[in-house]
């Protein structure tokens, strides 16, 4: 008998086959390391995401500190007596006509207005936002602005940049040189662009409420700065200009 139940017991743990359970082994390893392998990389994508996001906020914040400091590089060589034009006129003794502003006596003045009558009578600043809404749809379809003068056309729903550089007119354009000092350049924004270069533009609005007796003119300054893929914008009010013929420098300025 005792023979008997160590037969049966033997017969039993028979059923216990050693390259099943190898199949079950090899099953679960196989989803541990699937497992393991989403996860990683899930991580290396998140880690490629926030590298990536660290870099346009990098980006981002050199294009606020760029355009700023080109919107007060202009706004200080107009206030303090320079020739930014080479004509030989200092750019505040510059004269404009009220009556018949375009064209403007500097290149990189402009005011939006209708083409037939080329009248300043827009009462807010407008050509910085027009850029903005451009040069964020640049790379979808968009109609090219006319801008010919330094009258930018009333029913343009956006700018680009480089459509400010006309025959006649240009916005003073920045860039870097090897000690990272600001410094004019004699580039267009496209080839600065198509080069990959860190750079900035500025230029003048001048603004008019007509729906105000003898109203004065107001200026303000505006920027542009592009580094990697940021683009970003400021904008700063100047003074008030004479509403007759006058010289430019007659402006009564607006406390920094």
């Amino acid at each position: 008998m005792q023979r008997l139940k160590q037969t049966k017991i033997r017969k039993r743990g028979s059923f216990n086959n050693p390259r099943r359970q190898s199949g079950y082994i090899l099953v679960v390893s196989i989803i541990l390391l699937g497992a393991m392998l989403i996860a990683t990389l899930g991580f290396f994508e998140q880690s490629a995401d926030s590298v990536q996001m660290s870099g346009y906020s990098r980006d981002s914040a050199e294009a606020l500190l760029l355009a700023e400091s080109a919107m007060n590089m202009l706004y200080g060589t107009f206030v303090f007596n320079k020739d930014i034009d080479n004509d030989a006129i200092v750019d505040r003794d510059e004269t404009y006509d009220l009556n018949n502003p375009n064209p403007l006596p500097l290149p990189y003045m402009y005011f939006v207005s209708a083409i037939v009558n080329a009248e300043i009578n827009q009462a807010q600043p407008s050509i910085l936002q027009l850029v903005a809404n451009g040069e964020a749809r640049s790379g979808t379809a968009r109609t090219a602005v006319a801008v010919s003068s330094n009258v930018v056309p009333s029913s343009a729903g956006n700018l680009l940049i480089n459509e400010l550089f006309t025959a006649t007119t240009r916005p003073v354009l920045y860039t870097l040189d090897n000690n990272n000092r600001l410094v004019s350049s004699n580039n267009t924004w496209a080839t600065m662009r198509n080069n990959n270069q860190t750079a900035a533009v500025a230029w003048l609005e001048l603004t008019r409420d007509t729906t105000i007796a003898n109203s004065p003119v107001e200026i303000y300054v505006q920027s542009a700065a592009q580094v990697g893929r940021s683009i970003n914008y400021v904008q700063r009010f100047i003074g008030i200009l004479p509403n007759t013929l006058g010289i430019l420098g007659g402006a009564n300025e607006s406390s920094p």
